[in-house]
């Protein structure tokens, strides 16, 4: 089989001139998509925060075969693809319809051969059963419904019989959350059971939802993390008892939250 980078090199079909109708109000959001680059975020320090981010909240996740064949569906500047280079992957690619953001991925982190501007959609549609596992992270969100499950069933289409599709999405049910609402092209959040029906409408299998406690990168990062798991948490969750009772879902309780789903064969 043809391996993930160069299926992302073949890509004279999805280049520049792209459609990005997958979005909503596709010009006025690749303008803002474009406007993501590294000096609108926070610069290199961010970048190397998210790859860290990663690889912290998703290694145990991915396939534990380092051979196995990987894209991200939305990759942006390319966070999630190093941090996969990090963990030791080698067959992997990103697409994106931002070209600035993908301009960015090659210069910072150096993924020439690895990245490319296409419709996701589309082409997803021309690979179908290659991937291992397809990421879609921080993508979803952005996503009007008609397009949403447009994607879902592309991605079904795109992996293998074996193969997973993890996302991670605003969580509707973490209070406080300051990503619902953060970027203006966000049209959702979600919860367990929205995430999940999600899976079931793509024709994929939920696996398992995940939350996405603070990292113990730094001292400031510990005590964070100390305080959610003794103090916060627990809090939350009798509360979240409390008001709802024993409700699906309120387990998670994190801003950004994890979900997994499997090809689904017997909903083949």
């Amino acid at each position: 089989m043809v391996g993930a980078t160069l299926q992302c090199l073949d890509m004279a079909s999805d280049g520049p001139g792209a459609s990005s109708s997958r979005l909503p109000k596709p010009i006025v959001a690749r303008q803002v998509y474009d406007g993501y680059g590294p000096s609108a975020i926070g610069g290199e320090a961010i970048a190397t925060w998210k790859v860290g981010y990663f690889i912290d909240h998703f290694s145990a996740l991915l396939p534990r075969d380092r051979g196995a064949s990987i894209v991200e569906v939305g990759c942006g500047q390319g966070e999630n693809l190093q941090g996969l280079r990090k963990l030791g992957y080698s067959d992997f690619c990103g697409i994106d319809i931002s070209e600035a953001q993908l301009t960015q991925a090659r210069s910072e982190f150096g993924l020439v051969d690895r990245v490319a501007q296409a419709d996701a959609v589309n082409w997803l549609a021309e690979r179908p059963a290659t991937f291992d596992c397809i990421l879609a992270i921080d993508l979803l969100e952005h996503l009007e419904l008609a397009e949403l499950l447009e994607l879902g069933r592309a991605c079904r289409s795109a992996l293998q019989p074996s193969g997973q599709l993890l996302v991670q999405v605003p969580n509707g049910v973490s209070p406080m959350n300051p990503i619902r609402d953060a970027d203006i092209t966000h049209v959702r959040a979600f919860t367990v059971q929205s995430l999940e029906q999600f899976f079931r409408l793509s024709g994929l299998k939920p696996v398992a939802f995940h939350e996405t406690p603070p990292r113990a990168h730094s001292v400031g990062g510990a005590m964070r993390r100390g305080f959610w798991k003794g103090a916060a948490r627990p809090a939350l969750r009798l509360a979240a008892l409390a008001i709802h009772g024993p409700t699906p879902g309120t387990q998670v309780l994190t801003a950004n939250m994890i979900g997994i789903a499997e090809v689904d064969t017997n909903g083949a």
